[in-house]
């Protein structure tokens, strides 16, 4: 599996957050037209065609894409906190920001003036495209994260940020990345490296359990499945996990508040106006 994804927007606005939503960081890249961003310290800001910036979702309160003469493109390449923390892990001492306390969280804008980061950014992109090697594209992604950190070396908060996450964003993040499959309490507690009594533990020392994170995610996996398929209710609760569609309802309608079929029908009625 691809520690480094990309993916490709022709307009971005933000949309209601999920329950237990998977945190996650990366690059965000305005391609074409202009892009609205409020943080959640209510900084405002204006990304421009060329212009990038590190991000973690956390930090992101409202995006908002501008079209300029009715075209937009945005590019998100998502890291994996693997990738921040293996590439932290190799920053020289005297070069490394840890305590963040005196540090001013402002985001930092890339432009094309930073050419050499523009540049491994641009490649790191083309070598996803071209079906590279994993080792490849790692590669490309730490020397993109260095280059970062030369011309901005307070970015390395948003790094350390992006791999300092609780157990439960952990196990929301491997359920998602495995949420076509069979999702077991085993299976997260192994690539967790940790006894599955003492995850049982560490998801009730937050109030959490795995069957209720677990639960969560198979149904906001099946409104997405609601809202861009023609799918059958009874085919989208087999893909999303459930054994039935009764069961299906009942745990759809307790986190959603409606039943899969007035779900649908919500979402045709408000595409109708």
């Amino acid at each position: 599996m691809s520690k480094v994804t990309v993916f490709k927007h022709e307009s971005l606005t933000t949309r209601k957050k999920d329950r237990f939503p998977a945190t996650q960081s990366g690059i965000l890249r305005v391609k074409k037209g202009a892009l609205n961003i409020r943080t959640e310290d209510n900084t405002s800001l204006v990304l421009s065609a060329g212009e990038f910036i590190v991000y973690h979702s956390d930090d992101l309160k409202e995006v908002q894409s501008q079209a300029l003469y009715e075209s937009f493109l945005a590019e998100i390449i998502i890291l994996e906190p693997s990738v921040f923390q293996a590439f932290c892990n190799q920053i020289p001492k005297p070069n490394q920001v840890i305590n963040t306390e005196n540090v001013a969280e402002k985001v930092f804008v890339f432009g094309t003036s930073h050419t050499i980061a523009t540049t491994i950014l641009d490649l790191l992109i083309s070598a996803k495209e071209a079906e590279s090697s994993d080792h490849t594209v790692e590669a490309l992604a730490h020397a993109l994260l260095a280059e970062i950190i030369h011309i901005s070396p307070t970015t390395q908060t948003i790094f350390r940020k992006a791999f300092d996450q609780t157990t439960a964003q952990k196990v929301i993040r491997f359920i998602e990345l495995n949420i076509d499959n069979e999702v077991s309490l085993e299976a997260t507690s192994q690539f967790l490296g940790m006894s599955t009594a003492t995850l049982k533990r560490r998801l009730a020392a937050e109030d959490l359990s795995f069957s209720q994170l677990l639960k969560v995610k198979r149904v906001n996996y099946a409104a997405t499945k609601l809202r861009l398929t023609n799918k059958s209710i009874a085919e989208i609760a087999f893909e999303s996990g459930f054994k039935s569609a009764a069961h299906f309802s009942t745990a759809f309608k307790g986190v959603q508040g409606m039943t899969p079929k007035e779900f649908r029908q919500q979402v045709a009625s408000s595409r109708a106006k």
